[in-house]
């Protein structure tokens, strides 16, 4: 189960594992380890594969789409939604990787907006 990765360490452009990790390296990790999928690096590169799904019809997302959000018109992070409303993410030093319910991380970072939702496998 991805709570395992609860407290992990962020780091900004990290890619461990275990001394901490962004949020794009997290999600690439996690495909990788867990269902043998291969992403690119960042998450701006990986809003480009996969399927779209509705990002108003959360009855439509299923557990393992990713969830998009952009700041100042970009892509800025990556989250791995699991289901029951509730998404995994590497957020930041002060938070580092934890679970969130969807609703409150949005209205919570208003910096952010959801831009899109992908589902890598069907």
């Amino acid at each position: 189960a991805l709570t395992q990765y609860v407290g992990r360490p962020y780091v900004y452009g990290g890619t461990s594992p275990t001394k901490g990790w962004d949020c794009s390296f997290f999600v690439q990790y996690v495909f990788k380890k867990h269902f043998g999928i291969s992403l690119p690096r960042t998450s701006a590169q990986q809003v480009g594969i996969g399927s779209s799904v509705s990002k108003n019809n959360r009855t439509e997302w299923k557990t393992g789409d990713l969830l998009f959000y952009k700041e100042a018109g970009r892509v800025s992070h990556v989250a791995i939604y699991l289901g029951n409303g509730q998404l995994i993410h590497a957020l930041s030093t002060k938070y580092d990787t934890l679970i969130q319910d969807v609703s409150f991380y949005e209205s919570w970072d208003r910096a952010t907006s959801l831009m899109g939702v992908r589902r890598i496998f069907n």
